[in-house]
C-alpha cells in the first residue's frame, strides 16, 4: 500500500507511461525479474539501482551498475536524495520520473501562505523601539558658522601699495644698492690709508735712515733690476 504518496513514471523505455507506486521500503530498479521495477534495457544492470525511504524522503542509490545512474542528467556516486520532477536515467534509452505528490503539496501550502503586513502604526511613541546607531546617524555633525563679512574682507584684501597682479607677472625684487655702495666706499677708504702708510714709511725711512731704505731693503731689488747701488 503506498502510503507516502510517491511513484515513479516511465518516459522512455520499454514500458512508457507505466506507474509503480513507492512505499516505505527499498525499491530495487534493474533489468531481473525479482526486482521490485523491471526494466527490459539491455543497457540496464541485473540490479542497476535502489530506491530507500530515510528521514523523511526518497533517497536513490546506483548499485555499481555498468553504465551509471543519472538524476537530472548528473551521474550519482552516493546516495541522492530526491524531489518532485526529477528525471532518473538508467542506461542509455530509460529515463524515470519522480513524482512525490506529498513534496509537492507542501511547497504549493507554502507559496499560497500570505505574508502578514507589517503594521506601519505606532500606538505609543515611546514604546517604539529604538535602533542602536539611529541617534548617532540622525542628527548631522556641528559645522562652526562661517566668519563675519567685515573679518573676511579683512583677511581677503591687500595691504596698501601691495601688488595684486597674477603670480606670474610679479616684477623682480629690486637689488639693494645702498648697501654695495657702502661696501664700495669702505674698500676705497682702505686703499687710500694703505697707500697713505705707505708713502708715510717711506718719507720717514728717507730722511732718517737713507742707508737702510737704499742699502739694506732697497739694495737687492735695485741690484736685481740692474741698479750698482754703492752703499757703506
Amino acid at each position: 500500500m503506498n502510503t507516502t504518496g510517491a511513484s515513479l513514471i516511465i518516459r522512455h523505455g520499454s514500458a512508457p507511461q507505466q506507474e509503480y507506486e513507492l512505499n516505505d521500503k527499498t525499491t530495487v530498479l534493474g533489468r531481473e525479474a525479482i526486482n521490485e521495477v523491471v526494466l527490459f534495457d539491455p543497457e540496464v544492470s541485473r540490479r542497476h539501482a535502489q530506491i530507500i525511504f530515510q528521514g523523511g524522503r526518497y533517497v536513490i542509490e546506483d548499485l555499481g551498475s555498468t553504465n551509471g545512474t543519472f538524476v537530472n542528467e548528473r551521474r550519482i556516486t552516493v546516495p541522492t536524495p530526491l524531489s518532485n520532477g526529477d528525471l532518473i536515467e538508467v542506461g542509455e534509452a530509460t529515463k524515470i520520473t519522480f513524482l512525490d505528490a506529498a513534496s509537492a503539496m507542501d511547497a504549493t501550502i507554502i507559496k499560497a501562505e500570505p505574508v502578514p503586513e507589517m503594521d506601519q502604526t505606532v500606538a505609543d511613541p515611546e514604546t517604539a523601539p529604538v535602533w542602536e546607531g539611529a541617534a548617532q546617524t540622525s542628527q548631522p555633525e556641528y559645522e562652526a558658522p562661517p566668519p563675519p563679512l567685515a573679518e573676511y574682507q579683512a583677511v581677503s584684501q591687500p595691504p596698501p601699495g601691495a601688488y595684486s597682479g597674477p603670480q606670474e607677472s610679479l616684477p623682480p625684487p629690486k637689488a639693494d644698492s645702498s648697501a654695495r655702495n657702502r661696501y664700495l666706499i669702505g674698500c676705497g677708504c682702505l686703499a687710500i690709508l694703505l697707500v697713505v702708510l705707505c708713502a708715510g714709511s717711506l718719507f720717514v725711512l728717507d730722511a732718517l735712515a737713507p742707508d737702510v731704505l737704499y742699502c739694506s731693503l732697497g739694495g737687492p731689488v735695485l741690484e736685481g733690476l740692474g741698479f750698482n747701488m754703492a752703499c757703506p
